[in-house]
């Protein structure tokens, strides 16, 4: 009668262990998926080339105006749509530091619907894992439409993971504008990052195919998403093996108990 209630505690005491096994590494996986916070990345510490103008840690402001007689044919004097004193810079050929160079990508890269001849960008480095997502606001601005050649095809773009995207162009630009010619409504981007790694992310504006009649991009609360997706747990890791010893533990002391009780 002892030596059966003896038994019967020590499978309580296993099964008990293997419980708690259970609870710590369900714990470990919870923590692993909880939602992630937003992390906002502040603009004043990214790199410039060309015509940009931080305005504090959530906005920026860069066009093509290169302070020649870029809009000389709307009357008005040159640089009057430059935002920072800087002339936009050159793309394939030109007085250096080329755009393309800045970004680190080739110059054909940019020539998305004719040949880019110059622009500007704001670039920084970032560390992201698989899933991540990037979110922002962007808005294209542009005096192409009062062009009365034309218009051509200027537009706005992200560098991501080694990829141009096109985010607007001037076929986008409907609204009349107070400033500049016309512009696009404000739009919310996001990006996810396939594959984890460090990456350059730029946002840029090229005027495409001329010289003359400035484009200009407005970005806003650049956001990064940390991914939700847990990685998986191998089994032989001491995770892994915790849950499977749990388990066991818990099976075969069940199944015991059931037998000595039945003796």
């Amino acid at each position: 009668m002892k030596a059966r209630l003896k038994e019967r505690k020590t499978a309580k005491r296993i099964a008990l262990r293997g419980f708690l096994v259970l609870k710590s590494a369900a714990i470990i996986i919870l923590a692993a998926i909880a939602p992630a916070t937003a992390a906002n990345l502040d603009l004043t510490q990214w790199q410039t080339l060309g015509d940009v103008k931080i305005i504090d840690a959530d906005r920026a402001q860069l066009s093509t105006d290169a302070k020649q007689d870029d809009d000389g044919d709307l009357g008005v004097s040159a640089g009057t749509f430059n935002f920072s004193g800087n002339p936009a810079a050159a793309i394939g050929f030109g007085t250096p530091p080329l755009l393309e160079n800045f970004l680190g990508i080739n110059a054909s890269q940019l020539d998305i619907d004719g040949f880019a001849y110059e622009g500007s960008a704001i670039k920084t480095t970032i560390s992201v894992s698989r899933g991540d997502k990037l979110t922002f606001q962007g808005q294209f601005f542009t005096n192409e439409t009062a062009a009365a050649i034309g218009p051509f095809n200027d537009y706005a773009f992200l560098l991501a993971a080694g990829k141009v995207i096109k985010l607007m162009d001037v076929t986008e630009a409907i609204i009349t504008s107070s400033f500049f010619a016309s512009e696009t409504a404000e739009k919310t981007y996001s990006y996810n990052f396939t594959t984890g790694g460090t990456y350059t992310l730029a946002f840029g504006v090229i005027d495409l195919t001329d010289y003359p009649l400035t484009s200009a991009l407005r970005i806003r609360n650049v956001s990064l998403i940390p991914t939700n997706i847990p990685e998986t747990i191998p089994e032989s890791s001491p995770v892994g093996g915790l849950i499977i010893f749990g388990c066991f533990g818990i099976g075969i002391n069940v199944v015991k108990s059931k037998d000595t009780e039945a003796n």
